[in-house]
């Protein structure tokens, strides 16, 4: 039998108190470590990680300019111990074993592992932890062929690991934490509730209404991915892109410079990359993450063009290693995308600035075709950001690789980088066509999109975003109420069939997000409604009507 513990040591109660378990819900198990349960020490074997130097850090946080280089967070410091040359080891007296290990890097923002030869026996449970928060459990269904895997960021600058071994397992697992994450800047403020944020004041949640509104399922194929390249962690942003195959192949789409510093991520980097679903706030301009976010480790390169912008057009694609598992599939939208070369007039970038909660930028004028550094060819999309209700949403380091939308909801491009900023929010960014993405960055099929997203070689170049949830035929998402609308004679008349006399709040907004109509009106579904827009200028505009729970939102064009 275990001796259970009837009362807690103080740490232990404040740990429980306030931790978060899996507050960011990597692939795992869930569940306690089985030492929070019993009566162990509370001093075990702790390891100190040297920090990097100051002058080293000082070089990493000089202000950077999207020069088409990642946003560098971490600094990777060498860990190199085992479960056999380290830690404490705990025996109980039913044959349980529990090993623990602290490892401490002093005034570390955020601590993350990287381990080598992970081959868990079945039925083990590795945790990390601290006073904040629970990563785990992790077990046998997190081994990989290449024995590399890595765990997200923990607050603060130590963290424990322990590793629970029930009776009758007898192989010792003998994983080696070879690297870990020193983090100076930029890591997860919002995930512990504080009300802080690591991108500028200038920002839009992508929440927020009406910047949002149009893009409330385009958001949830976003992602942010910690990169590792050599010796260090960087923050960028990229996108789960649909195929003609409609097969839910998990292919990201990000920036060729994401991968690069100095020298491009290696395979082995890339299995230790880390991709964040559903990173973003529950209101605009709060502070409390989403529960839906979950995080996948691992990833191979299929294609990659443009030599980080310096001769094309910036794309790097690339496979997670495992499938989006089935209970997160309703949970990820697979973004469309069109290869065609028209100017796309209207639309949104999503992204993560500094690595923080997904935000929105909202351009309203025309898109215009350009280079990038005098790279010789017209590679690029050049984008001006327009002020909308809630802030002037520009890019920042961080955005990189993230996707530039058209109003229709298809990727246009992905972001290499430019000179808006908080301070500068009328300057110009520039991303990567997806048109040339598609197949002028080389005739290798690694240098182009074309060959992965429609494997079938059907000549689509246009295609929609999808939900694999979704029943219909139809890969784009219908909308939760269907509105047919008309302008005629300075008058907007609109109705929604099926819908019973009821209350109903409509309005309207002019793309830049300035409110332009906002009531409540009954409605009855065999009636119309009309509004008067007489006044209005000739222009795209926003209706969103919400009754009985539901909400749509409408293009509406007034010429």
């Amino acid at each position: 039998m275990r001796k259970l513990l009837l009362q807690l040591p103080v740490f232990l109660l404040l740990l429980l108190q306030f931790v978060s378990v899996g507050s960011f819900g990597q692939i795992s198990d869930g569940g306690m470590p089985l030492s929070f349960g019993l009566k162990l020490p509370v001093a075990y074997h702790e390891v100190q990680i040297i920090p990097p130097a100051r002058e080293v850090i000082a070089g990493k946080v000089a202000p950077e300019q999207k020069t088409a280089l990642p946003f560098q967070f971490a600094i990777i410091l060498p860990v190199n111990v085992t479960t056999h040359n380290s830690g404490s080891w705990t025996y109980l007296e039913d044959g349980t074993r529990i090993w623990r290990l602290k490892l401490k890097s002093p005034n570390a923002k955020a601590i993350g592992l990287y381990f080598r030869n992970f081959n868990l026996p079945e039925g083990a449970k590795l945790f990390i932890y601290n006073t904040e928060k629970v990563l785990g459990a992790y077990t046998s269904k997190n081994n990989s062929e290449s024995g590399l895997f890595a765990v997200e960021l923990i607050h603060g600058d130590e963290v424990t690991v322990e590793m629970d071994i029930p009776a009758g397992i007898y192989k010792d697992p003998n994983f080696e934490i070879a690297e870990m994450d020193y983090a100076f800047r930029s890591v997860d403020e919002h995930m512990e509730g504080a009300n802080q944020t690591s991108s500028g004041e200038c920002e839009v949640d992508v929440i927020c209404t009406p910047e949002g509104d149009l893009w409330q399922d385009i958001k949830k194929g976003i992602v942010r991915i910690k990169v590792k390249v050599g010796s260090g962690a960087f923050w960028c942003t990229g996108t789960l892109i649909n195929n003609t195959a409609f097969d839910q192949t998990p292919y990201i789409l990000t920036a060729d410079h994401c991968a690069f510093s100095g020298q491009y991520a290696s395979d082995d980097n890339l299995q230790d990359w880390i991709f964040y679903f559903n990173y973003e706030v529950s209101d605009c301009g709060g502070s409390q993450v989403i529960a839906d976010n979950f995080s996948m480790t691992g990833a191979t390169r299929v294609a990659s063009g443009g030599n980080h912008g310096l001769t094309g057009s910036d794309f790097y694609l690339v496979r997670l290693n495992n499938n989006i598992p089935a209970d997160k599939i309703p949970k990820v939208y697979f973004s469309g995308w069109s290869a065609e070369t028209d100017v796309s007039n209207l639309g949104v970038s999503i992204h993560h600035p500094s690595g923080d909660v997904k935000k929105v930028s909202t351009y309203s004028v025309p898109l215009i075709s350009t280079t990038w550094l005098n790279n010789g060819v017209p590679s690029h999309w050049k984008v001006v950001w327009s002020e909308t209700n809630n802030g002037w949403g520009v890019t920042e380091p961080g955005s990189s690789g993230s996707p530039l939308y058209d109003m229709n909801g298809r990727i246009r491009g992905t972001l290499t980088g430019g000179q808006a900023s908080c301070s500068q929010p009328d300057q110009p960014d520039y991303y990567g066509k997806f048109s040339w993405h598609w197949e002028s960055n080389g005739t290798d099929d690694t240098l182009q999109l074309r060959p992965w997203l429609d494997p079938a070689n059907t000549g689509q170049t246009i295609l929609g975003g999808q939900y694999f949830n979704d029943t219909s035929e139809n890969p784009e998402k219908a909308a939760n109420l269907i509105v047919w609308g008309t302008i005629n004679d300075g008058v907007l008349r609109f109705k929604i069939p099926g819908i019973t006399k009821t209350d109903a709040r409509v309005k309207m907004a002019d793309y830049s997000g300035k409110n332009v109509f906002d009531q409540q009106v009954v409605i009855e579904g065999d009636a119309f409604t009309d509004i008067p827009i007489s006044d209005l200028s000739s222009g795209f505009y926003l209706l969103s009507v919400t009754c009985d729970g539901k909400t749509t939102v409408k293009k509406i064009v007034k010429r």
